[in-house]
Parts: C-alpha cells; sequence; structure tokens
C-alpha cells in the first residue's frame, strides 16, 4: 500500500477538501486526485463522495479511515525510530493529559530526559481518550493519566495522589454562594464527589481544566478555587492564597500506564518515578 495515498486520503478528510489537501501536502490537486483514485483501486471501493459542500466518506471509507490513521501513525514512528541520531538507541513517545503536566508530567520528562542518554523522547500532550488510542495501537509507549483503561499487555502504576484544596484570596470566604468562585475540571470521579457536596452551590461563572490556568487566574484577579497542594505552595511563593480550613478535601488520581509484559523489569521506571517525585520512596 502506498503510504503517500494514504497521507492524502487522511488529509482530504482532516481538510475538508482535496484543494485543502494539496495545500496542506504542497502538491498540486492533479496529484491528490491520483492518489486518491490509486487508493481506491487498490481496495476496490470508493472511498469518498464529492460534493459541492466538500467531501463526505463512503461506508468504505469510513471503515478505511481508522486503519489509516493507525498506519501512518506506525509507520512514522517506524521512520523515527530507524532513523535515529547516532548514539541514540530507542525512543519513547510519552503521553501526557493536560491536566497532569504541572502535575508531575514535567518533571517526568526531565527525569527521563537526563535518565539515560541513549532514549530519544517524543512528547504528546492529548486529551485521555486520545492517549488511551495512541497506547492501543502502538504509537505511545506510556502516558500519564488520571483514569486509566487497562488493557491486555499494558500494566497501570498508581502514583502518589495529589491533594485538592480550596484556595482564596481572602481569608474570609463562604464555601458556598462565592460569587468569584472559579470551578476545576479534574475529571468525572472529581466531578462526582464535588456535586455531591456543593449540590446546592450552582454552576461557576469560571471553569478551566486545568489547575495551572485556574491558579494563574486566582493570582491575578482572585478568587477561589480548588487546587492541588503541592501546586501552589511551590507557585504562591508570595502566600497570597489561604487555605479554607473547613471546605473538604479531594484526591486527584494519578496514574502511568504503559505497555510490558510480566517479564519486563521495571526497576528503572519506578527509580525514575521517585526521583521526579510521583511516587513516594
Amino acid at each position: 500500500m502506498n503510504q503517500s495515498a494514504l497521507k492524502t486520503f487522511i488529509a482530504i478528510i482532516e481538510t475538508g477538501s482535496l484543494v485543502k489537501a494539496s495545500e496542506r501536502l504542497n502538491v498540486t490537486q492533479s496529484s491528490v486526485t491520483m492518489r486518491l483514485k490509486a487508493l481506491e483501486d487498490e481496495v476496490g471501493q470508493k472511498l469518498i463522495v464529492r460534493q459541492k459542500s466538500g467531501v463526505s466518506l463512503t461506508a468504505a471509507g469510513t471503515k478505511l479511515l481508522s486503519y489509516a490513521r493507525i498506519i501512518d501513525g506506525l509507520w512514522g514512528q517506524a521512520l523515527r525510530a530507524t532513523s535515529l541520531s547516532q548514539g541514540l538507541s530507542q525512543i519513547y513517545n510519552i503521553g501526557c493529559a493536560p491536566l497532569l503536566w504541572d502535575l508531575g508530567g514535567r518533571a517526568f520528562f526531565n527525569e527521563m530526559r537526563q535518565f539515560e542518554a541513549g532514549f530519544a523522547l517524543s512528547v504528546h500532550q492529548s486529551d485521555e481518550v486520545v492517549l488511551l488510542q495512541g497506547l492501543n495501537e502502538g504509537t505511545i509507549d506510556m502516558a500519564l493519566i488520571c483514569e486509566p483503561v487497562v488493557r491486555k499487555g499494558q500494566k497501570a502504576i498508581r502514583l502518589d495522589d495529589e491533594e485538592l484544596v480550596l484556595y482564596s484570596d481572602r481569608a474570609q470566604t463562604p464555601l458556598r454562594f462565592d460569587t468569584h468562585y472559579v470551578f476545576v475540571d479534574y475529571g468525572a470521579d472529581y466531578r462526582r464527589q464535588h456535586d455531591e457536596d456543593y449540590y446546592d452551590a450552582g454552576a461557576a461563572n469560571i471553569s478551566f481544566n486545568t489547575a495551572q490556568m485556574a491558579l494563574a487566574y486566582l493570582l491575578e484577579f482572585g478568587g477561589s478555587a480548588y487546587l492541588p497542594r503541592q501546586l501552589v505552595e511551590a507557585q504562591d511563593t508570595k502566600r497570597r492564597l489561604f487555605i479554607m480550613e473547613q471546605a473538604p478535601i479531594y484526591r486527584l488520581q494519578k496514574h502511568l500506564l504503559l505497555k510490558t509484559d510480566d517479564s519486563d523489569d521495571l526497576a528503572w521506571l519506578f527509580a525514575l518515578l521517585r526521583s521526579s517525585g510521583l511516587l513516594s520512596s
């Protein structure tokens, strides 16, 4: 199967037209048309229906698209692995949920970077669903996530929880009905617990999906929000935020999900997790 034809097929779907696909791939529109025809001839099915409003997938095209993305991703990984610079022996594709980059992800990456000179590293920040899909497809080797779904050939390492504490820029802040309350979305389990405790508090006017953004907002504009104690202690150096002692405290789970089997020696990885502060010694 022609790899350029697959990449062209994916580009057509992602851009919505053959013209835009040719611009993305920096080839002529006739080349895009020929590549698409070659792929359809090889598959023996029409894959795309062209319309005035753009393009749409046929049933066969819909089935092929997911496989095309997997093949394209694995091919890209294979190229990177076989074209490593001299002195590099292996590439690690590391995934991290955006929420966790400032809650250990950056520290883990830095430890990996310094751990072994023979490693080449590639970091991907994305939604947990996308990271899980990457692990299942083989385009990601390990991922730092909150809520793992473990499949055969994978292992989830439970890391130290993050303690989520209610902070405010005002020492006297109501626990309920604070008009300056900022909601931070730490995932489904957190939302459930939060809704149970604050069922009558109403919706927040402002919300973020990362603690770092919420902390920056509080330090600039004020307000109250549930934030990781460790993050605030490290970044609120002027101690402008107060802990609301009477408020409930939550715990955010973190896991490192990776491809492995029982024969793999993971002692080096546990040592690295401890040195990066993600796992207690």
